[in-house]
Formats: C-alpha cells, sequence, structure tokens
C-alpha cells in the first residue's frame, strides 16, 4: 500500500498543496489510521508538482508504504 499525504507543516513553508488544514497531515495522524500495517514506513519529502501549461510547484508530503498483515 502507498499513500502519499500532504503535510500540514507544508502551509508555514508555503510550499504549495491544500489550504484547508482538514486536508492535511501530520505524521502521528497517519501512524494512528494506519496502525495495523505492518513495515510501515513513512519519509517527509518535498516533491515538484506539475499543474500542466508549465505550473510546477513544490509540495510538501509524507509518503508511506505498509503492508497488510
Amino acid at each position: 500500500m502507498l499513500i502519499v499525504a500532504a503535510i500540514r507543516e507544508a502551509l508555514d513553508y508555503g510550499t504549495g498543496g491544500p489550504k484547508q488544514i482538514e486536508q492535511l497531515y501530520t505524521r502521528d495522524m497517519l501512524e494512528r489510521a494506519f496502525g495495523d500495517l505492518d513495515d510501515v514506513v513513512i519519509v517527509e519529502e518535498e516533491r515538484e508538482l506539475n499543474e500542466g501549461a508549465g505550473a510546477f510547484r513544490n509540495v510538501g508530503v509524507y509518503r508511506m508504504t505498509g503492508r497488510k498483515p
């Protein structure tokens, strides 16, 4: 399973992504929501988002992988 979620800290950095706090995540939220998975790995990273017509921006995301038990 692969999940990519925009990070709440991105609002402070102005790196793009959703502007509504309800659509952003923390590492703790992901750990609680997917705590039943095995081999969970959560990586915080900045990725370039291509929004078309030459519109690029950086966004902060968590990339999480895990395996169903």
